[in-house]
């Protein structure tokens, strides 16, 4: 598996980098590669796509009090307030 792996990330890194900052550039993609790829491989699970509300979904709070300052920034008054939902 970890020929694997390093062969996948060879081929993503086709230029080796030499100074510092390229080298520290060059770990931290390695590791958001392996942070995403690994429980895959270990796991034997395809990938699958969360979506593209994913993030707001997970941190729904933050998303709502930074969009409505962002508003707020343009000039409006907001005043949010949930919206009941009914289970279909």
């Amino acid at each position: 598996m970890i020929k694997l792996l390093r062969s996948a990330w060879l081929d993503l890194t086709p230029i080796i980098s030499t100074t510092a900052c390229h080298q520290r550039n060059d770990v931290e993609r390695y590791s958001r590669f392996m942070v995403s790829v690994f429980p895959m491989l270990t796991r034997q699970e395809p990938y699958h796509e969360l979506g593209a509300r994913y993030f707001d979904e997970r941190r729904r709070h933050y998303t709502v009090d930074r969009l409505a300052q962002r508003i707020e920034r343009l000039g409006y008054r907001v005043h949010l307030e949930p919206v009941a939902t009914t289970a279909a």
